[in-house]
């Protein structure tokens, strides 16, 4: 196993993590391999199977690998949004949820602040709409289109930002509060800024 400075305080399956993380950076391991077992992958590494165990138990959850009973463990084809948000989800407990609700409105906020040189020509007339949209359902009381139209400003917004990581982070943030029962990020906090968006736009 490789030893770098800052693995000085890291435990075995930490080290065991970050050395197959590595493996699929490099390209050493691509979507599709099949790992070595865990006994094979030990003995390389110079360290116990348990320790491996550990850590391919951590990297499936988080969405690397998936285990194919009788065959084998394979790399998956990996995807940011899934283990971020897998990866949140096995930190947070449900005492964080206002602090996830809060966070997602300082990216709501702030991905506002950042397309809003974009805001002009169709897309501003497209926002517009939405906005009109979003008020006709909220005045009608009708649930299913206000989430509708608030999800849509914010991701005309976020694709607008330019910055991939504003969206992808949303997204993780957003599907974990509906997963907690807490409704839509975007729909109750669209309903609070809607007019100061509004204003945004007409200038």
């Amino acid at each position: 196993m490789r030893n770098t400075n800052d693995s000085v305080n890291k435990s075995i399956p930490d080290m065991v993590f970050d050395e197959i993380i590595s493996s699929i950076i490099s390209g050493e391991y691509k979507f599709g391999d099949k790992l070595p077992s865990e006994h094979d992958l030990a003995n390389a590494m110079g360290v116990s199977r348990p320790s491996v165990k550990t850590a391919l138990d951590r990297l499936r959850t988080l969405g690397f690998f998936e285990a194919k009973v009788g065959d084998g463990t394979y790399v998956k084809p990996y995807s940011i949004p899934e283990s971020l948000r897998s990866y949140i989800k096995m930190l947070i407990k449900p005492s964080d949820i206002e602090e996830i609700k809060e966070l997602a409105v300082i990216l709501e906020d702030g991905a506002v602040c950042a397309a809003k040189s974009s805001f002009t020509g169709d897309v501003k007339l497209e926002l517009q709409e939405i906005i009109k949209s979003y008020k006709s359902a909220y005045a009608s009381d009708n649930h299913d289109y206000v989430k509708k139209y608030a999800s849509m400003f914010y991701q005309t917004v976020f694709s607008l930002s330019g910055n991939k990581y504003l969206k992808v982070i949303y997204e993780v943030l957003s599907g974990i509060i509906s997963e907690h029962g807490s409704g839509s990020s975007a729909e109750e906090f669209f309903c609070r800024d809607i007019d100061r968006y509004d204003k945004a736009l007409d200038k």
